[in-house]
């Protein structure tokens, strides 16, 4: 009976630790932000949980290296003018949940107008290497923080 409890506990451990060191790796996620007329004035700023990677503003690109697993992602914009186009309160923050698990993770941003006059938001969408690079063009890399 010990045995047989000794074995069940080592392969509950061996699975756990298995699944720990499987998703340990590092993933690079590509982010391209479009021009859009109705939000150009207003510079993005870009975070992987914690982590700012920088400000993204109309027609610009970012990279930025993550773990895999995981990880929110959020937009803020800071102080922004209200206009009638954007919403009263200007764009306001957007965090969502994205998981990593390949190599490569490539998403849009895109304004989302809000209902009446409240404020909308800058959407983070998940989309294909060929939309990535359709949208990307002629788009800049942006300023990172650290470089």
């Amino acid at each position: 009976m010990i045995k047989k409890l000794t074995l069940i506990i080592l392969f509950i451990l061996s699975n756990l630790l298995t699944f720990n060191f499987s998703h340990a790796g590092e993933s690079t996620a590509y982010f391209v932000r479009s021009s859009d007329i109705k939000t150009v004035g207003q510079g993005v700023k870009l975070y992987i949980g914690k982590k700012y990677i920088g400000k993204v503003w109309t027609n610009n690109y970012a990279v930025a290296n993550t773990k895999t697993g995981k990880q929110k992602i959020t937009t803020k914009v800071g102080l922004s003018i209200g206009v009638p186009v954007t919403g009263l309160g200007g764009a306001k923050k957007f965090k969502s949940k994205f998981e990593f698990t390949d190599d490569e993770h490539y998403f849009k941003i895109k304004f989302k107008m809000g209902k009446l006059l409240f404020p909308g938001q800058h959407e983070v969408i998940e989309i294909s290497k060929n939309e990535y690079l359709s949208l990307k063009g002629t788009a800049k890399e942006i300023k990172y923080k650290d470089k």
